[in-house]
């Protein structure tokens, strides 16, 4: 599954672990797939911040992101999804919504430094210890990278102080 390609690709460094992923959430055969070309990128320019969280189909990611705002983003902290579709990162504000149907569930558009992401969210770990909707992988729209992003459980006082800056402040 994609995942597994990602911890192949990102964590063992297996180069063609994403060869495979021609559909828009990949790489393929001679460089990267494009994000903009898929239909849930094509959907980022009609964002409205906190569109779908009434969705009953995105009730459990809505409910996750609720409980547990704080994420990483390829191991930057923090990567914060504020209630109201408002998104607070390192690099600066940003907005966030649900990837409307029929590519959703358990998608959101995250809209940052001027760039949409496409972010699909999936189970991190495995067994008892695994963790539904804990770690998401992301697809700039503009080239197609990936990244991975992680639950992350608690801002500490360094996390605020970069937000601050991050705003201005």
């Amino acid at each position: 599954n994609r995942l597994d390609d990602v911890y192949a690709y990102y964590l063992k460094g297996t180069s063609g672990a994403l060869n495979g992923w021609g559909d828009g959430v990949g790489r393929v055969k001679g460089g990267d797939a494009g994000g903009a070309g898929s239909k849930a990128c094509a959907q980022s320019g009609s964002l409205r911040p906190g569109q779908g969280t009434d969705e009953a189909r995105n009730s459990e990611l809505a409910s996750r992101l609720a409980t547990n705002p704080n994420w990483s983003w390829g191991g930057v902290t923090p990567f914060v999804f504020e209630p109201g579709g408002a998104l607070s990162t390192p690099w600066g504000p940003g907005e966030w919504g649900f990837v409307p149907a029929p590519d959703g569930p358990g998608k959101v558009i995250a809209k940052f430094v001027g760039t949409p992401h496409v972010l699909s969210f999936e189970t991190a770990g495995e067994g008892a210890g695994a963790v539904r909707n804990g770690m998401f992988v992301s697809e700039r729209c503009t080239d197609g990278d990936m990244i991975v992003g992680r639950i992350y459980a608690e801002l500490t006082d360094e996390d605020r102080k970069k937000l601050a800056s991050a705003r201005g402040g």
